[in-house]
């Protein structure tokens, strides 16, 4: 503890990420993978504090692994589930739990109250489920990554309707895709290719997305559905990763401007007030096959939506200020699941 502040490096985060590593031929850490996917120089100003509920699994504000909810204002962490993989519905009323039987190559994927933890929906799903989104109109549908198993590589985007046990619509391999607020989806391709589709009906070009030299690997729509965030990765010679980094444009892909400039961010959280939004800063996201760029655990900041080109010593970048289980004033470390009211 220093200044009455608790801070927490993710040693067991590394340790851990570093056996995977090896288990997986690299897989996992190439494409910057883990269990958030993954549910916001430039200017802007001073940042503002974050408000609302902050969903993650940063053990070490509680008493055990799982899954957690923490607020800027001052209340103290809850544990909300013994899930570690989990992520809240847009509204917060919901969380979506997985579970992995990796012998078997199946996933159980979860439905709860927030208010009780009951049980809503539940299915076993043959398969490595990953990356779950929930909609924000209709609960039990569902967009997640459903891989064959979990060294694979072979996941694609996926709507499914859980309580029906039904698959919606699929997009092409190594899409990225989240749901806008109307309910419909918004994807990109590798291509950079941008559509908008009525799950299960229609998906229509709406425009195009480039960074000559990096290759698209994530999409987040913000709360208003006006705004893309995406995640590009820049590979070396040999095939390794090099940096990844976050843009943003417009949904249509118009007004395409880089939001980060860490080389080691690799996701972005929205305020649900769309004015600001939470990013990583993780040298595991960019591994080759015998070590990790830079050095320490992961770390979570947030930027006024306004900014960009944003490092971490930006003017308007800041951690995430929350308190813990017993009442101390803590800093909120990695994974970040998802920003609700």
């Amino acid at each position: 503890m220093a200044n009455g502040t608790r801070t927490y490096g993710c040693i067991l985060r590394w340790a851990l990420g570093a056996t995977l590593i090896a288990m997986a031929g690299l897989a996992a850490c190439g494409d910057g993978a883990g269990s958030h996917d993954g549910a916001n120089s430039g200017g802007g100003g001073g940042g503002e504090a974050a408000s609302g509920h902050l969903w993650h699994n940063f053990f070490p504000l509680g008493d055990g692994t799982g899954l957690y909810v923490s607020s800027p204002d001052g209340a103290r962490t809850r544990h909300i589930d013994e899930a570690k993989d989990a992520v809240p519905t847009p509204d917060g009323s919901h969380y979506v739990t997985l579970e992995h039987d990796l012998s078997a190559d199946t996933s159980q994927v979860s439905i709860k109250s927030n208010s009780d933890g009951r049980v809503v929906h539940q299915a076993v799903l043959n398969g490595y489920v990953s990356k779950v989104r929930p909609s924000p109109l209709r609960l039990g549908d569902l967009l997640l990554v459903w891989a064959s198993s979990a060294i694979a590589g072979d996941g694609v985007v996926t709507a499914i309707d859980l309580p029906a046990r039904r698959t919606l619509q699929r997009w092409p391999t190594r899409a990225a895709a989240d749901w806008l607020p109307d309910g419909r989806v918004i994807s990109a391709e590798p291509t950079g290719a941008v559509h908008v589709a009525i799950v299960g009906q229609q998906d229509s070009a709406v425009g195009t997305l480039s960074v000559p030299g990096w290759t698209l690997r994530g999409l987040w729509s913000d709360p208003t559905g006006s705004r893309i965030v995406t995640r590009w990765m820049r590979f070396n010679a040999s095939g390794d990763p090099a940096e990844t980094d976050l843009w943003i444009a417009g949904a249509d892909g118009t007004g395409l401007q880089r939001l980060t400039r860490t080389g080691l961010t690799s996701y972005a959280v929205w305020a649900p007030d769309d004015r600001s939004f939470a990013f990583d800063w993780d040298p595991a996201n960019v591994c080759t096959g015998t070590a990790c760029v830079g050095a320490g655990g992961c770390e979570l900041h947030t930027a006024p939506a306004t900014a960009r080109e944003v490092t971490l010593d930006h003017a308007s970048v800041r951690p995430i200020a929350v308190t813990d289980d017993e009442g101390q004033a803590a800093t909120l470390g990695c994974d970040l699941l998802g920003w609700t009211r």
